[in-house]
């Protein structure tokens, strides 16, 4: 049973989809670092420093997440739709993250439940939804 479980869920595409989602937060996390501690280290105002320096951070590890699930992890070979396939993601992710912002703050404020357990929460869910959102919507296979 658990071999078939493992068969089923373990799959090339998925094991591809959680390795390069690992170097996509070392992207995220590492730009964020380098702007905002060595490029950035010029702003003063702490506030302003954090927004662009995450901003940064975001549009870097969405366009490594786009072009790594575009030809490692869903194997998409065709070129001529890629503009429209970036603007899918980004857009997708952006809802990913806005609801993760909102659902985070929904638990912590209304039912009490520690932040941390939240954003684990949260990110679990929108790795969900992220690889749904990739599989049916940007990077579908076109039956042929």
């Amino acid at each position: 049973m658990i071999k078939k479980l493992c068969e089923k869920f373990l799959t090339k595409e998925i094991i591809l989809y959680l390795v390069f989602g690992i170097l996509t937060t070392i992207v995220n996390i590492g730009s964020f670092w380098l702007s905002s501690d060595i490029l950035l280290v010029s702003i003063q105002n702490e506030d302003l420093n954090i927004t662009i320096s995450n901003i940064i951070a975001f549009i870097l590890s969405v366009l490594f997440a786009f072009f790594t699930n575009k030809y490692y992890v869903f194997e998409d070979k065709e070129k001529g739709n890629t503009l429209s396939q970036l603007t899918t993601f980004t857009l997708s992710r952006i809802f990913t993250f806005t609801f993760e912002m909102i659902g985070i703050l929904l638990f912590v404020n209304l039912l009490h439940v520690d932040k941390l357990l939240s954003k684990v929460i949260f990110s679990f869910i929108v790795v969900i939804l992220n690889y749904i959102f990739s599989k049916l919507l940007i990077f579908k296979k076109n039956e042929k």
